[in-house]
């Protein structure tokens, strides 16, 4: 079995660690990045029973195409590298102390990198050597040689290290944006508010009630899902927990929560509903987003609200969630094609039968606009509903639970929510802003996470109280029309929030050191995912934005064109008239021209040919530079940029209009009118071409 995307990230980012270590200014990897020239050194492949190079290790084909089962055959490989180098060459040497130093900084790295297990105790298997090492001590400049391959592998190669080069940056990206969220503030956990309140009776008889359904609650096959509880290490060491570590000398289980039970150790019902709370929240952070036992996390956490609200109900209809069906499934209120069973959203927030609050609090958290939330989805409880907070209110009706806090919210759909094309490639937690509004009883808050636009999301991550480490994240681009079933890139994110956040500084982020790489993945659909969307096309090639984009792109041309010469209009209005085609796909994008510059030169093959030597640049010196987002190459121009002056279009003053079109000059009374005058002789006079307002 290959390796995990992040257990592949994490061993990139070793890597990456290995070969940017400098002492002295100098980089002591490079002599261990490609394999000696066997005509040259044939004794080396002698001595070297399982020779090793970092760059054969990092290539594409080894940790993303299935080379390496495991992350100890990467430990291996990787220490065989500086192995091999201290048996061949004498102890003490150059080549023999570098070896030593990166074999050190090799297991610090892969200790301190989240992902990976711990190295293995034992050497790696298979390497015998020699009882005396060959003394013949090797050159960093022939260590460094490279080998030529042949003609018909010029292009696999020149792929190959171009995807070896990604993934470095890749994994750049991620020790950034990994050193700047743990620089953020932490979490400081949950509040006093939003707790269960005090039973008339003894509280301890309804504490077991609710632990007891917890236990019983089973799945269609009849099976207990509170296992997922009962499977979480009583001791764990999650980062960006929020519970207080010294409880139960640092252990939180559903089995310790049932002994304090059991010896009336809780003070209050609120204490009892704090403890159950974080056990659920550990449960999330354990267990794998989109996992089956991450949904039975979440299906017992909104069962718990469920007992725990002022108006319990033993109801477990759409999976205990308030609204009838989820992203993807639901339809609109009153529209044709809803019913009864699917009808729930709408295109507008109403205003009827509710009482607008400025806030909403529920177990020990106060929601308010503006704030991303993960909801329960009726349809598939691992793929909580994704949304923003535009109204909170008390329900006075019937459709909600009386007096009981409420959310209206704008839901955002996934990747497999939509219906999109094969060829269609996502960013990774990538999400898509939709028009659907939906009233959520808040009990099916699950948590609250956080959502950023795709330019703040490459530059850093949004600061507290709008986000913390440790919260899920997501990155929006772009809106879906589900009746069209097509995708728009959204030009202005004021657009997409509520109205009350749009003149203020909304989730202000706190900076990664310069713009990061996004990973893009394929439709989840060619890779076992399940819907409720599907592989297929949009129905409309001319796609529509909505009515506020529409508003906000034929103000921006008329100004544009207002501002321009005549004979400049039709130029602008030709370069707009295609505002609204749907953008290319990442599959058009990567049969685009690749302008290179080796490209630029003839290609790899004309240039080797020639004699031409070809060093790529190394990733520590790539990273201080500006790089292409989808691509990660280090951007490079012609020349520099060239200082031109615009030409400024004619411009009068409405005094001036004025005398054109009535022939009356003004007086020269006030200061103003005597300007406008001024203007009139010297434009009569022939003096300028050009007045200014």
């Amino acid at each position: 079995m290959p390796l995990l995307p992040t257990q592949s990230v994490a061993c990139y980012s070793v890597i990456s660690t290995l070969t940017s270590h400098r002492e002295n200014r100098r980089n002591l990897s490079a002599q261990f990045t490609e394999l000696p020239d066997k005509n040259e050194y044939p004794e080396y492949y002698r001595v070297i029973p399982e020779p090793r190079s970092l760059s054969g290790i990092k290539a594409s084909d080894s940790l993303d195409k299935g080379r390496y089962n495991s992350t100890d055959e990467v430990w291996s490989d990787l220490k065989l590298v500086f192995l091999n180098a201290m048996h061949y060459n004498e102890e003490g040497s150059s080549i023999w102390r570098n070896a030593k130093t990166l074999e050190t900084l090799l297991t610090k790295a892969w200790v301190n990198t989240s992902g990976l297990p711990d190295p293995p105790p034992s050497p790696p298997p298979g390497v015998s050597y020699p009882m005396q090492p060959v003394r013949t001590p090797m050159t960093a400049a022939k260590s460094r040689k490279r080998r030529t391959p042949p003609p018909d592998d010029e292009a696999l190669a020149a792929s190959e290290e171009k995807q070896a080069e990604k993934q470095v940056v890749l994994a750049q990206s991620d020790e950034m944006v990994r050193r700047v969220e743990e620089s953020m503030e932490k979490w400081p956990g949950y509040g006093d508010v939003g707790w269960m309140g005090q039973p008339l009776g003894d509280p301890f008889v309804m504490y077991r009630d609710i632990l007891q359904q917890i236990r019983d609650h089973q799945d269609e096959k009849r099976e207990r899902i509170s296992k997922v509880l009962d499977m979480l290490p009583d001791d764990s060491d999650i980062p960006y927990l929020s519970y207080n570590p010294t409880f139960m000398q640092g252990l939180l289980s559903l089995k310790t929560i049932e002994a304090q039970v059991e010896r009336h150790q809780y003070n209050s019902s609120a204490e009892f509903d704090q403890d159950l709370t974080r056990l659920f929240e550990k449960g999330r952070r354990f267990y794998e987003p989109g996992s089956e036992d991450y949904g039975k996390v979440i299906l017992l956490q909104r069962m718990y609200h469920q007992l725990t609200a002022p108006d319990a109900s033993s109801s477990t209809g759409n999976n205990f969630a308030s609204v009838a069906a989820g992203p993807g499934n639901a339809k609109p209120l009153r529209s044709a094609e809803s019913t009864n069973e699917d009808g729930v959203t709408s295109f507008r927030i109403s205003s009827k039968e509710r009482q607008f609050t400025d806030s909403a609090s529920f177990k020990g958290q106060i929601y308010r606009v503006g704030d991303y939330v993960h909801l329960m989805n009726p349809d598939d409880p691992a793929k909580p509903i994704i949304a923003q907070v535009f109204k909170t209110f008390l329900p006075d009706g019937a459709s909600l639970e009386q007096n009981q806090p409420s959310l209206t919210v704008c839901w955002y759909y996934r990747p497999e929510q939509t219906i999109h094309p094969a060829h269609r490639q996502f960013y990774m937690n990538e999400v898509f802003k939709t028009s659907h509004f939906a009233d959520h009883a808040i009990g099916d808050v699950i948590e609250k996470i956080g959502c950023q636009f795709t330019t703040k999301y490459t530059r850093g991550r949004p600061k507290a109280p709008y986000w913390y480490p440790g919260w899920p994240l997501y990155i929006c681009d772009s809106r879906y029309n589900d009746k069209e079933k097509a995708f728009v890139k959204i030009k202005n994110w004021n657009s997409c929030i509520p109205d009350e956040l749009r003149k203020m500084d909304f989730m202000p982020v706190q900076p990664f050191e310069r713009t990061i790489v996004l990973r893009r993945v394929p439709s989840p659909f060619l890779i076992g995912g399940k819907g409720p969307g599907k592989i297929g096309e949009p129905e409309a090639a001319q796609l529509r934005e909505d009515d506020s984009e529409k508003e906000r792109d034929r103000d921006t041309k008329r100004k544009r064109l207002d501002t321009q010469p005549y004979d400049t209009q039709s130029r602008a209005a030709a370069a707009t008239a295609n505002i609204f085609q749907w953008g290319p796909t990442a599959a058009e994008r990567k049969s685009a021209e690749d302008r290179t510059v080796i490209t630029a030169a003839g290609g790899a093959g004309q240039l080797q040919a020639s004699g031409v030597v070809i060093e790529t640049l190394p990733p520590e010196t790539v990273m201080h530079f500006a790089r292409d987002l989808e691509t990660g190459s280090m951007l490079w121009f012609a020349g520099p940029p060239m200082l031109m002056a615009r030409a400024r279009p004619l411009r009068h003053s409405l005094a001036y209009l004025a005398y054109k079109a009535t022939g009356v000059k003004p007086r020269r009374d006030d200061g103003q009118d005597r300007a406008a005058a001024m203007e009139m002789e010297e434009a009569e006079g022939g003096e300028r071409s050009m007045v200014t307002v």
